[in-house]
């Protein structure tokens, strides 16, 4: 009896799940011997099981065997061509069927789509005789994924009503195409965000470094998955918030090794070892990112031997593997040592070229650094910035301004690096110019820049100016304010005299991350001889760093530029 072989609703359900070639096989012989071959409906299941597992050959066979092919049977052939990504074929099926329903249209305009071709998705969908809201979405999807955003905001005024998958595709698409202020202002018209909205401006919010925007989206979501939550403990280790860090990370519902990997990230990134060796110990599942990261952490903070051992015992490494311990030897001063690792290397790669280049010229040895970027095979942005950064660290301004002016592509490194090469160098005037180019070519600056720029202020004494740039970061361009600005504007207004004002600041800087600063007020307070304010400075720096005798070599200077001054102590 037919029924006693296989038990029909078990069959179909079967092959619905099937993901195997081999069980698919099995299951088609049940077909066979079950009688089922003559039944148009089994048919069309094993049509799309062997199109879904990519059998095209199969799936055709089955469907010339149908005597007379339904209009459910033309659809599953033709989805099973798109699929699989024979749009050609796909096309002459469509065009030989009879009947065509929602489904097979659709999935034409989801083939023409997918291959670029929006053109004949377009014309496609314009011939329909209705439409849904999924294939609505298609359309969207296809312009937005492909840069055409004039075209989706079209698609998206027009639709009868949207769903959150609309929305979704189009804040998705403003932000994958740098369109950052109108996939803010389109997800703020959203009438509900959902887990996914959140979660793609929140990735926006923190690779523009709009921390505060990041962490307001973060709270506001009505749900968070894995991947929200780690974007938002990325955010905070990039802004060097390691504690607020581990505090997302503790109150995490569940871990994956992507979470476990940025927050021994941040760990290492930010200088805490012991936590990040910790953590790694701890890790039941390593990936090349863990070992990588724990290479760099070592390399970071000079323990070199733990570098080298580390990378000794990774199971399978790879070219972050090897440019890491590069990295490593040269960041501390060993570029023999970095040397040979790169002519260990079982092949050079681009990031290799770039990590040994990088690290020659961070060794002082520019020219050097020049020969190995002349014999790189295949340059890129991170090559050049290389270079660019190389050079003016090193004080070679010229050849860094030739190169930056050179560059095919420019990114926010490159113009950092020459804003930065500038300032330290005694050219503020340069890097201010070039601080405003930036912007002139549509750059956005980031927190770097600004306090590049405030270091040129420093340099030429352009309290004014400097005040307007720090005024402007959160004001203007929504960035976050960092210790570092802070401690940059102390330092504009010590060297201009206004160390009242200066002290001010830093009264309102985190204490723990402000010594740079009171330094930089104890050297300015000798050479406007001001004891008073020297004395709390000295205090402070003593009281931040009391291995350190400076504060009171400082002080001590002070009151002998005072006795030289003949000025009398108030």
């Amino acid at each position: 009896m037919v029924s006693s072989v296989v038990p029909r609703s078990k069959l179909i359900e079967s092959i619905r799940s099937c993901k195997e070639g081999v069980e698919a096989k099995k299951l088609h012989d049940q077909v066979l011997a079950s009688g089922f071959s003559q039944v148009r409906f089994f048919g069309n299941l094993l049509i799309h099981m062997y199109g879904r597992l990519g059998e095209l050959v199969q799936a055709r066979s089955i469907f010339d065997s149908i005597r007379d092919p339904c209009v459910y049977s033309w659809g599953s052939i033709t989805s099973a061509y798109i699929s699989n990504g024979q749009l050609q074929e796909a096309r002459k099926i469509f065009a030989r069927a009879p009947l065509k329903n929602l489904v097979s249209w659709t999935s034409m305009v989801q083939g023409n789509a997918r291959h670029g071709d929006m053109e004949e998705a377009k014309r496609l969908f314009e011939r329909m005789p209705e439409w849904d809201i999924v294939l609505w979405g298609v359309m969207l999807a296809g312009y937005a994924q492909r840069g055409y955003m004039d075209q989706a905001e079209f698609f998206f005024e027009e639709m009868p009503e949207r769903n959150s998958v609309a929305w979704n595709i189009m804040v998705a698409g403003y932000a994958q195409n740098d369109l950052l202020e109108k996939a803010k202002a389109l997800f703020d018209r959203m009438p509900e965000w959902d887990v996914v909205s959140c979660s793609t401006m929140l990735q926006v919010f923190a690779e523009n470094g709009q921390f505060v925007e990041a962490k307001r989206t973060f709270d506001s979501s009505p749900e968070r998955n894995v991947f929200s939550w780690t974007e938002m403990l990325g955010a905070l280790a990039n802004q060097g918030k390691v504690d607020e860090a581990q505090e997302v990370f503790d109150r995490m519902p569940q871990w994956n090794v992507v979470t476990l990997n940025s927050m021994l990230a941040a760990n290492a990134q930010n200088g805490y070892l012991d936590q990040a060796k910790a953590m790694f110990d701890r890790m039941q599942e390593r990936t090349a990112v863990s070992w990588n990261s724990m290479i760099t952490a070592y390399g970071q903070n000079g323990c070199i031997d733990m570098a080298r051992e580390t990378f000794d015992n990774l199971p399978g490494r790879n070219d972050a593997s090897w440019s890491g311990l590069i990295a490593a030897f040269a960041q501390n001063g060993l570029l023999d040592e970095a040397n040979r690792v790169f002519e260990r290397m079982p092949q050079w790669t681009s990031i290799a070229w770039n990590a040994i280049a990088a690290g020659t010229a961070q060794n002082g040895r520019v020219e050097a650094a020049m020969d190995l970027f002349g014999k790189m095979a295949g340059k890129n942005s991170v090559s050049w910035n290389s270079m660019i950064a190389g050079n003016a660290h090193n004080g070679q301004l010229e050849q860094a301004k030739s190169m930056f002016d050179k560059m095919p592509q420019r990114t926010m490194l490159s113009w950092n690096s020459m804003v930065a090469g500038f300032a330290h160098f005694g050219q503020g005037r340069e890097a201010l110019e070039l601080f405003h180019a930036m912007a002139l070519e549509g750059i956005k600056q980031d927190e770097i820049a600004f306090v590049n720029v405030l270091v040129a202020c420093s340099r030429i004494g352009c309290v004014d100016r400097g005040w307007q740039y720090f005024e402007s970061i959160t004001r203007d361009h929504g960035l976050n304010l960092t210790a570092d600005h802070c401690g940059c504007m102390v330092d504009v207004l010590a060297r201009a005299g206004k160390l009242e004002d200066a002290e001010e600041m830093l009264g309102k800087m985190p204490r723990t991350r402000s010594e740079g600063a009171w330094g930089s007020l104890l050297g300015a307070c000798r050479t406007h001889w001001d004891l008073s304010t020297a004395s709390r400075a000295a205090q402070e720096f003593a009281w931040l760093k009391p291995e350190r005798a400076f504060s009171y070599i400082m002080l001590a200077n002070v009151c002998s530029s005072e006795s030289k001054g003949g000025r009398g102590f108030a």
